[in-house]
């Protein structure tokens, strides 16, 4: 019985010896990675330092450049604005000359026009005139014409009015008649579908609720051998580690065992 329980002490001691050593090595792992992070961390600084110092050395020689650019392009500038300012000198001189030209051309056709127009002004004057004289005696004409044709206008819609009245009221009361026999026609029609339809439909779902039940009965009842099947095999392999168990520890007992040893002494 010692011997057992030195051999017990002695694996208890070999795994936590195990434990220690496998905790060991998982910090010796954890520092090593932390260290590597660190180190990666440190490069990864350096190396932006670096492309920092690079990009401003870049930004200053592209500041210079963009400076000689804009000397260049200033006096480029200033030499074609020069040329720029003697050329139009040259061609407001021409432009002067060829609208003094111009000028007396169209104060020619400007008094030609105005003796012109002046004409016409004044025939027009004579036509306006005699056109309003002419407009007033036939607004006078229209205005009897029109009184006369619209007192037999009134008198016309009246009478049709009357007589729309009338129709439209037989009418709607006929339409209203009409409609409520189609709507009470189509109510029990539908009220008949639906009913028929309900009924159909409870068949319907009950045969296929019994169905369904009686498929679920069945495949339980094929799956009754492979389940009983199953719970065999899980015994058998409690059996098989029960006995394993027991070979390596003779003083172990299952709850199961215990309780039926109790019983028998009972």
């Amino acid at each position: 019985m010692d011997k057992k329980a030195q051999e017990r002490e002695t694996r208890w001691r070999l795994i936590k010896e195990r434990k220690q050593k496998l905790t060991e090595e998982r910090d010796k792992r954890k520092r090593e990675e932390e260290e590597e992070r660190k180190q990666k961390e440190e490069c990864e600084k350096r190396q932006k330092i670096l492309e920092r110092k690079e990009k401003r050395r870049l930004e200053k020689q592209m500041e210079i450049q963009k400076k000689k650019e804009r000397e260049i392009m200033h006096n480029l500038i200033l030499k074609a604005s020069l040329q720029y300012k003697e050329v139009l000198m040259k061609k407001v001189i021409s432009s002067l000359k060829q609208l003094v030209a111009h000028k007396w051309m169209l104060t020619d056709i400007a008094e030609k026009h105005y003796k012109t127009q002046l004409l016409r002004n004044s025939f027009q004057i004579w036509r306006t005139h005699v056109q309003s004289i002419i407009s007033l005696r036939m607004y006078k004409v229209t205005a009897l014409y029109n009184r006369i044709l619209m007192k037999k206008v009134f008198r016309g819609l009246f009478q049709v009015y009357a007589e729309y009245i009338t129709k439209n009221q037989v009418a709607s009361d006929f339409y209203d008649i009409n409609l409520q026999e189609h709507i009470f026609i189509g109510w029990h029609h539908a009220a008949c579908t639906e009913h028929v339809m309900s009924i159909k439909k409870q068949e319907q779902a009950k045969g296929h609720y019994n169905r369904k039940l009686l498929t679920q009965y069945l495949k339980r009842w094929q799956q009754l051998p492979s389940v009983l099947q199953l719970e065999r095999d899980k015994e058998q392999r409690k059996q098989i580690w029960r006995k394993k168990v027991q070979e390596m520890l003779p003083d172990f007992k299952p709850v199961l065992t215990r309780l039926e040893d109790s019983y028998m002494m009972s």
